[in-house]
């Protein structure tokens, strides 16, 4: 999660355009633009017609010798200016500010870097089966109204590919289209149409289900107009041992009992037993089953959960919206964060969500051809071994997706208080200002105690952290051990007191990475603890300058990494540590000893181990949990990167976000505390800042600053954002014990009659006083909020 500035070496060549107006004009066919190149055009406008629009259009894509198909793929990299001005997401015709993958994954039109250009070798369409599918545009296309932007005579259009990716930018047909100016009636920003909606805290009771196990058994669950049949598949070598609904395939007797709760199920195959446990809950079904290996052999098992579903209106994979349709186009997910399966259908709902340790960091969420569940494909047991996989289904006759996330969440136990902001701010030498930020000075060793005060309250700040980027190792930051050798401990010491002078209950806070480490003996110091891809090599994280390695309590590496935190919380005597990426960093897996005792690539037609693996989650877990202790036993602060992956470290009760990167990244934090880091992509002054809140809040989620660089000139919407113990995560809303954010309107309740103080913010983000109105219904007093774009409310529980 660190970010690199890189200077552009610009180059430009200047091409002489005279226009005839009235006739669309070519500017160039194709050209290719270097990383950290321009070209210049200039263009000759004899006259502007007011009644006409000036379209600049042309075509981009990376040089590539195919479509990069994963989430990674593409780049923010392409700038254009006219006549000195950028051409940003305002100008843009036919396109809005951000877009949808078929996967659902929503991405930015532009960011900081430039506009959002796909990998590809050519401009054909993207093919509908890749995820990377955009829904509703051609990426390819950029056209930008000019017109404002245009004079008379001379203009000069310049384009940049700004990024550092090692391919060039293929620009093509690009030309100045006159199109008639289409009249649009004017209308005033109105108050948004939710007003007539009443949202409260939701009386939580025993879900209307009813279950039963079928002949061949399958779990059968009914509830209103709705039956869904649960099937359950394990694989052995060249098949499969199936529980379904009329008859079982591959077992031997099914035995069921019924018990006070649910119902118990025994069978077997000819190289396992299965014991399953049903036992019915409040507002949700939880399966245990325990697989043991009859045979002398390590015993691959594919696991596989799922329901048939000919008819739904929406799928919702990894906490996002899957657009192949049906699932007739196969899309599977792997993401730990969010690993839920939900199906919305006419009737109701249904969610899926793995429980233990081993089926989280193995999950595979899915929708195949009708068929919507969740699946474990890498499992192993040893011989004559046993393991307890539990999952939970979760019927509802509700309809939507975030009512099926709450009901997860408090299942989970994850609602508990999330007590402050929290922002990066350093100790860099004066004299960094990023253009990208307005070009003011970052804070730095020289602010004075009365600007930091203003930059602390202003953000409203409780944990303010401090990089180790400050302090190079040999030219790197001095992730990993390397940090032991680099930091530079009176800096930090200096800098804090000025921050604790400035705001004394502020806490202070270290970075810390456990996997990352610069350190130029490593390879050989640590050489037992090396994270190793397929082929043997050291693993890396986006360089091979970051090696990665993973931490146990045994290893070589476990035992001297952990002194970075001896070095943070006595020696500097931070309030605490910001860990980031804490569950894992650049691999999941680790081909090497220690084997992990569970994982394995399994061949997907023979079902057969093609090779063990060791999950870096599950590895590092008994290290991990007792670094949480020694930070937390003390009171001190802990923040982390990352959502827990695993339902034992969900026990440890502190804030964790995730970084945004995409906006809809928001939904990995859904089963957590809902926190995402701003955007590093896209955000370059405040306001940009609360604008962003506004977009977290669209997925139910809360704000932590990142760029240290952007100064705040007012309070905003963080100052009254905590402490909030979340209770109901919503569309546009957060509901809290103590407090409800809203970038929505409508009519909000604490569910009983409880008053409350308003905060009201415009859409720059700065507050304004504003009239009070409240209805009483059903003994509930409704606070009636009317927002317009871009504005948000606070009410505090008095």
């Amino acid at each position: 999660m660190f970010v690199k500035k890189i200077g552009l070496c610009l180059f430009s060549f200047l091409m002489l355009i005279d226009y005839l107006f009235g006739e669309n004009i070519e500017i160039f066919k194709e050209i290719e633009i270097k990383p950290g190149k321009e070209v210049v055009y200039e263009i000759n406008l004899p006259n502007i017609d007011k009644d006409k629009e000036l379209i600049l259009e042309l075509k981009a894509r990376i040089k590539s010798e195919r479509i990069a198909a994963t989430t990674w793929g593409n780049n923010y990299c392409l700038k254009l200016f006219l006549n000195g001005t950028e051409l940003k997401t305002k100008d843009l015709v036919d396109r809005e500010e951000s877009f949808s993958w078929a996967n659902g994954k929503v991405i930015f039109t532009y960011g900081l870097a430039g506009y959002y250009v796909y990998y590809a070798p050519d401009f054909n369409p993207i093919p509908e089966n890749l995820s990377v599918y955009p829904i509703g545009i051609n990426p390819f296309l950029f056209r930008f109204k000019i017109t404002p932007l245009a004079m008379q005579g001379k203009n000069i259009l310049k384009i940049r590919n700004s990024w550092k990716a090692t391919n060039p930018i293929i620009l093509a047909d690009a030309k100045i289209i006159t199109e008639r100016v289409k009249k649009e009636e004017k209308q005033e920003e109105r108050m948004t149409k939710e007003t007539i909606t009443f949202i409260a805290p939701k009386e939580v009771k025993k879900v209307s289900y009813v279950t039963d196990i079928t002949l061949g058994g399958a779990i059968k669950v009914s509830i209103g107009k709705e039956t869904y049949i649960i099937t359950s598949h394990y694989s052995f070598i060249n098949g499969w041992a199936e529980l379904k609904e009329k008859e079982s395939s591959n077992f031997k007797k099914i035995k069921v009992d019924k018990t006070t709760d649910g119902y118990n199920l025994f069978t077997e195959s000819k190289n396992f037993i299965l014991e399953r446990k049903v036992i019915e809950k409040e507002e949700a079904i939880e399966v245990i089953d325990k697989l043991t290996n009859k045979t002398g052999d390590f015993l691959p098992i594919r696991v596989k959960h799922q329901t048939y579903l000919p008819q739904v209106d929406k799928v919702y994979l990894n906490g996002l919206v899957s657009h192949f349709k049906k699932g007739d186009i196969p899309h599977e997910v792997h993401d730990i964060q969010n690993p839920t399966t939900i199906c919305i259908t006419s009737n109701g709902s249904l969610g899926f969500l793995p429980l233990d340790d081993v089926f989280r960091v193995h999950i595979q969420n899915f929708a195949n051809s009708d068929f919507y569940g969740i699946a474990d494909n890498n499992l192993v047991l040893k011989p004559k071994s046993s393991i307890i996989l539990r999952f939970a289904i979760f019927p509802s006759l509700e309809k939507d997706y975030y009512s099926q996330i709450n009901a997860m969440r408090r299942y989970l136990g994850v609602n508990f208080e999330i007590p402050g902001s929290f922002c990066f701010i350093h100790p860099w030498e004066p004299g960094i200002a990023w253009p990208e930020y307005g070009g003011r000075e970052h804070p730095n060793i020289n602010t004075k105690v009365d600007d930091l005060r203003r930059y602390l309250i202003n953000k409203g700040v409780k944990f303010a952290c401090s990089t180790i980027g400050f302090s190079k190792y040999k030219g790197k930051h001095p992730h990993g051990t390397a940090f032991q050798v680099s930091v530079d401990r009176e800096r930090y010491i200096e800098f804090f007191n000025k921050l604790k002078e400035a705001v004394p209950e502020i806490k202070t806070m270290i970075y810390f990475q456990s996997f990352i480490d610069v350190l130029d003996e490593g390879p050989q110091k640590y050489s037992d603890s090396k994270i190793l891809r397929q082929d043997g090599s050291h693993a890396y994280y986006g360089s091979p300058i970051y090696p990665l390695y993973f931490p146990t309590i045994e290893n070589s590496y476990g035992k001297e990494i952990a002194k970075n935190i001896d070095i943070i919380l006595d020696e500097i005597k931070a309030d605490g540590i910001y860990w980031d990426e804490m569950e894992y960093s650049g691999t999941l897996y680790h081909y090497g000893e220690p084997w992990d005792g569970v994982s394995a690539d399994i061949d997907p037609q023979t079902n057969e181990i093609l090779r063990l693996k060791s999950s870096i989650i599950l590895l590092t877990q008994p290290w991990r949990m007792e670094m949480i202790e020694r930070i937390l036993k003390n009171n001190k602060v802990l923040i982390a990167n990352f959502p827990p992956m695993t339902e034992t470290i969900l026990k440890y009760k502190f804030p964790r976000f995730t970084e945004i990167g995409s906006i809809s990244n928001c939904v990995r934090a859904h089963l957590y505390t809902p926190i995402v880091l701003g955007d590093h992509l896209t955000e370059q002054n405040q306001v940009d800042c609360y604008k962003m809140m506004l977009k977290a809040l669209n997925y139910g989620c809360l704000y932590y600053w990142y760029a240290d660089g952007i100064w705040c000139d007012y309070p905003t919407l963080t100052s009254y954002m905590f402490p909030i113990t979340p209770i109901e995560l919503g569309e546009g809303y957060i509901i809290g014990k103590e407090k409800i954010i809203t970038a929505k309107s409508g009519y909000f309740s604490f569910g009983d009659n409880s008053e409350a103080e308003l905060h009201f913010f415009n859409s720059e983000g700065k507050e304004e006083k504003r009239e009070i109105n409240y209805i009483i219904k059903d003994g509930k007093r409704y606070y009636k909020i009317e927002l317009r774009k871009n504005e948000s409310c606070v009410l505090i529980k008095k």
